[in-house]
């Protein structure tokens, strides 16, 4: 954890605000990924900050590996008194000026905190799936995250729209989109996968990454790979996220069912990045809800074609960036359709590759996301009260 500097009248380190970082997923993900990015900018900047994960997992492991050792408290529970009470103890003991937080748990708890104790609040909303199944105690949930101390912050207009239509007002949201490390997801040639997978060099390789879990509907990407396989043998398919064994292996049989299980490899979670996008010949996300996806980012940046379902946050970035074709949600054959266009015409491909890269290096930098972010924290601390 960073250590304590001087502080100002304001609450503040010589870095800047002494902030409290708050997450209720440790697994692997975009949301989880943007956490991170955000509390090592931090660190590098100076500041004295605590970081607040629910458990020992990939987002703890790489918190240390950036010199930052994670408070590790659970968050489960309709309530979570012991929760509410470590961010108010870590409030007080640290004469903390801000908590940010990131999913609607934490954001709920953070929104109480920080009304006890007059701090303000970053409530970062990552994806309309968190609101879906808001839990016990929605009206108050609501009411907490109205409140004046509290900043939301969506991650796209798709996600700001999805929080009007919960009940948020526009009167203290802001949209600050996702960024990505141009200089690492950059185009360049990769063998990666077909090294690993002991691939021909000719192969093709049709990528997917993300966790195996319903709102990724994994279930049409593997039924579309039949029927691109069908008329391209040649095309391999990839998908590179955690998941529970029973989910994957319901997967693979219906793979097998559909007679691609030597075309179809699940990888389980990567950690090489950019290396695995630029393996890929098309970059498919078969998601029925999207945010503002680091994936499509990241592939975009290295200049993979995307081929989509039209969920509202996947349309919206295609639709203004040109990175990619849209399908209808879970349309399996208009699906397959998109990604045989990829494949079958490189001058298409290259063309929606280069127009990602474009508005990646535009419009989607890490180094602008992290600036936003690390500008609204100062606005907001600029007058927090003493203790």
């Amino acid at each position: 954890m960073a250590m304590s500097r001087p502080n100002d009248s304001a609450g503040r380190t010589n870095g800047g605000p002494r902030t409290l970082h708050l997450t209720d997923s440790g697994e692997t993900g975009g949301a989880e990924t943007v956490f991170a990015q955000l509390v090592e900018a931090a660190e590098q900047r100076g500041e004295n900050i605590a970081a607040v994960v629910p458990d020992d997992r990939w987002l703890a492991q790489r918190l240390r590996k950036a010199q930052v050792e994670p408070i590790i408290q659970p968050s489960k529970g309709s309530f979570n008194i012991a929760l509410a009470y470590r961010i108010y103890s870590l409030m007080r003991q640290r004469r903390g000026a801000l908590i940010h937080a990131h999913l609607l748990g934490s954001g709920v708890y953070a929104a109480a905190v920080g009304l006890v104790l007059r701090r303000p609040v970053i409530a970062v909303f990552h994806g309309a799936s968190d609101l879906a199944d808001s839990g016990v105690m929605i009206a108050a949930k609501r009411w907490l995250l109205r409140r004046s101390h509290v900043t939301v912050v969506a991650v796209s207009g798709a996600v700001q729209q999805a929080l009007l239509d919960w009940g948020l007002t526009e009167e203290r949201m802001i949209v600050i989109p996702n960024g990505v490390d141009t200089s690492d997801y950059a185009p360049g040639p990769s063998q990666l996968l077909r090294h690993e997978l002991g691939l021909a060099a000719q192969a093709r390789i049709v990528g997917a990454m993300g966790d195996v879990r319903k709102v990724k509907a994994y279930h049409v990407f593997v039924r579309a790979a039949a029927k691109v396989i069908e008329q391209m043998p040649e095309v391999h398919f990839v998908a590179a996220g955690d998941g529970t064994k029973a989910d994957i292996e319901a997967l693979r049989r219906l793979g097998s069912e559909l007679g691609i299980s030597s075309n179809l490899h699940f990888i389980g979670f990567r950690s090489e990045g950019a290396e695995l996008f630029r393996s890929m010949d098309v970059f498919v996300s078969s998601a029925e809800s999207e945010g503002l996806p680091l994936s499509f980012l990241e592939a975009m940046g290295c200049c993979v074609p995307i081929a989509a379902t039209a969920n509202d946050g996947a349309q919206r970035l295609l639709n203004a960036t040109g990175g990619g074709l849209l399908s209808p949600v879970g349309d399996t054959a208009a699906l397959a359709t998109n990604i045989l266009d990829l494949l079958a015409d490189r001058q298409l491909a290259s063309s929606l590759g280069a127009a990602g890269r474009a508005a990646v290096e535009r419009d989607f930098s890490l180094a602008a996301t992290l600036k936003r972010y690390a500008d609204l924290a100062v606005r907001l601390t600029s007058g927090t009260p003493r203790e």
